[in-house]
């Protein structure tokens, strides 16, 4: 019946469980596997050709919040992490549209097709406790083998707050540039002397000044806290307000 399910990326097929409980076997009989679920720094887990969970470490564990690693067992990443899109179709995660963008599953494929390491960054939005946010992973999938059966180990690094604090620095340093060239700009015209309101400048260079030190006192705040989980507070305001 797997061989039926439609996709819109990666292959459909799903191992059952006799399949998954003697792959499962295999993979903890490796003494390597075994080693690098016990000491790799960050998130890991062990694929088979299907994508599926065979084995994982404590820290991702941790990170899913469960307990019994047989739960996961048999499921993929994106079901285990619980993104929204992994139930888009009827054969899971990796066979939706979205999935042809998702950086994890085109490492797996990737690396499952082209037989050597892949690394990608993942975005994704996942679900649990009654709401969504957004994640983003460094993916790396390495293939390896055991009995010469294909497996593939899956190293996550969660930088979600890396990413938002860069795009806080890319927002604010794009925001400073802007109000620095309108200080330079009036600063030079105040030099020669010349044009149009002349006796307003001083006034819209301190104007500009504030603007600017605003600017850095709203960074500084935003650096001391936690990207993200920052509350909103919406008040009306006035349109010609807004334009001025």
């Amino acid at each position: 019946m797997s061989a039926k399910l439609k996709t819109h990326f990666a292959p459909a097929e799903r191992s059952g469980k006799a399949e998954i409980a003697r792959q499962v076997r295999d993979v903890s009989s490796s003494s390597l596997v075994s080693g690098l679920l016990e000491t790799a720094a960050g998130l890991l887990a062990v694929l088979n050709r299907r994508r599926q969970i065979l084995a994982l470490n404590h820290a991702l564990l941790a990170a899913l919040r469960v307990r019994d690693p047989e739960a996961v067992l048999g499921l993929r990443p994106g079901e285990a992490i619980r993104c929204v899109h992994a139930r888009d179709m009827a054969a899971g995660c990796g066979t939706g549209k979205f999935c042809a963008s998702c950086g994890a599953a085109i490492a797996i494929v990737s690396s499952l097709k082209k037989r050597r390491p892949v690394d990608q960054k993942c975005i994704l939005t996942v679900a649990g406790g009654g709401e969504t946010r957004d994640l983003c992973f460094r993916v790396k999938a390495h293939p390896f083998r055991v009995r010469k059966e294909p497996f593939l180990l899956l190293f996550l690094q969660d930088i979600s707050e890396e990413e938002r604090r860069a795009e806080l620095e890319r927002a604010f340093f794009h925001d400073l540039k802007n109000v620095v060239m309108g200080i330079q700009g009036a600063s030079q015209l105040m030099a020669k002397g010349t044009g149009a309101g002349m006796a307003d400048w001083p006034q819209q260079i301190g104007r500009m000044a504030s603007r600017l030190q605003a600017e850095i006192a709203i960074q500084q705040s935003l650096s001391r806290g936690t990207p993200g989980r920052y509350a909103p507070r919406i008040e009306a305001i006035r349109a010609g307000d807004l334009l001025a």
